[in-house]
């Protein structure tokens, strides 16, 4: 007779997120709790496959470019680094990762008007995420499930200008200490929430505007972007589950904070 192999779920945690801390340089965890289980739900979402230069200014890559070729390739690496050591800690102990891999269609920052080709290389930028992920979820033995905002019935723009971003008409007459209260004001009457104007949360809003070239309402419209996303992710994979985001510009982690079920998750956070 073979013993039943016992897991010590404390020891199975610390050695799970050693591995995932050790998967990436610059990689932290919000929320760190003990892994119960062998199977765990995790979502990524991946953004748009920007061309390189400024964040406001860049576009999209167009055909017959590639992931690699894009702005946000590192991020796409440092994805698949993390997730891949995850799953190899949990298969260890004969679990696996349900990975909820999500495409960001909708919040897409773009320079000018979009065309109708403009239209059809966010679609091409889909079908290349979909063929990478299901390929690598199947080489890993991964559950995947491949999902849009559209999917999910995200209700915000298609498309972001945030070098000319549409004006915020709502508020304007009124008077705020500083402009950190007052965007959160916007954020609070757009989305109809009740982020506070805590000192943690205006220090968000300062980091966020200090970006290289970020504007007003630009920092608006791409903090709300996040935001119109964020509330959902708990449902998708529950409240037990893990949410790993990856950044190239450190000031866009702290935007998680602003939607509570999200706040209160445990999230991986990549620098790359």
């Amino acid at each position: 007779m073979y013993k039943e192999l016992i897991i010590d779920p404390k020891k199975h945690s610390e050695l799970f997120w050693s591995t995932v801390k050790s998967s990436w340089p610059e990689t932290s965890v919000i929320n760190e709790k003990d892994i119960l289980g062998k199977d765990l739900n995790v979502c990524v979402v991946v953004c748009p496959l920007y061309a390189q230069g400024d964040l406001s200014t860049a576009g999209l890559i167009k055909p017959p470019l590639q992931i690699e070729d894009s702005r946000v390739a590192n991020k796409f690496k440092a994805y698949n680094e993390v997730l891949q050591n995850m799953n190899g800690s949990l298969t260890t102990f004969g679990g696996n990762v349900n990975l909820h891999a999500i495409f960001a269609n909708r919040g897409v920052l773009f320079p000018g008007l979009p065309s109708d080709e403009d239209q059809r290389t966010l679609e091409y930028h889909e079908e290349l995420y979909s063929v990478a992920y299901h390929k690598f979820a199947q080489v890993n033995h991964m559950n995947l499930h491949w999902s849009t905002y559209n999917d999910h019935n995200v209700n915000f723009p298609q498309f972001v200008d945030l070098s000319h971003p549409q004006s915020l008409s709502v508020l304007t007459e009124l008077d705020y200490v500083n402009k950190e209260t007052e965007l959160i004001a916007h954020l609070n009457a757009y989305f109809n929430s009740d982020i506070s104007t805590s000192k943690k949360n205006r220090h968000i809003v300062e980091r966020v505007l200090s970006m290289n070239g970020m504007t007003f309402n630009g920092a608006f419209w791409l903090i709300a972007g996040y935001m119109s996303f964020d509330h959902k992710i708990a449902d998708i994979v529950g409240h037990n589950g893990i949410y790993v985001v990856a950044e190239r510009l450190e000031p866009l982690f702290g935007i998680a904070r602003f939607t509570e079920s999200l706040r209160q998750m445990t999230r991986i956070q990549i620098k790359a």
